[in-house]
């Protein structure tokens, strides 16, 4: 039985070389497989990037669900609220992609899109039928 306070390392290292009980039950602990991060998305993560974006400029007679077809499968909720549209993508090299490529592009007739990142969550709306 361990009595004593062991960092995350020293407890790492005594669960995997021994049988380890936790109330009676015997406890398996293996390590993962370290995991590649994709150098530009760790780069996008150090300079702000989020998997949420805020569109502030397109065309508003466009369809919003014409708007959202543009971000793809990566969308995972879209919302016009306030003259804005905020977008949850499902990971932030899903929104870093769409961002560089929807960035300065026109649609709908309206100035270039302007995306940005945001911390700022999508609010779900849950609607009463």
């Amino acid at each position: 039985m361990l009595s004593q306070t062991l960092q995350a390392e020293e407890l790492l290292d005594v669960v995997t070389k021994q049988e380890c009980y936790v109330s009676g039950k015997l406890v398996l602990a293996a390590t993962a497989p370290e995991v590649a991060v994709d150098p530009s998305v760790e780069d996008g993560l150090l300079r702000g990037a989020t998997r949420n974006l805020i569109m502030t400029s397109f065309g508003y007679e466009e369809h919003p669900d014409d708007v959202r077809a543009l971000f793809g499968e990566g969308c995972v909720h879209f919302e016009l609220k306030e003259g804005k549209v905020r977008i949850e993508m499902s990971s932030v090299a899903a929104a870093m992609s769409s961002l560089k490529a929807l960035s300065g592009k026109f649609i709908g007739g309206a100035g270039p899109m302007i995306l940005k990142y945001t911390e700022d969550k999508v609010q779900y709306y849950l609607v009463a039928e």
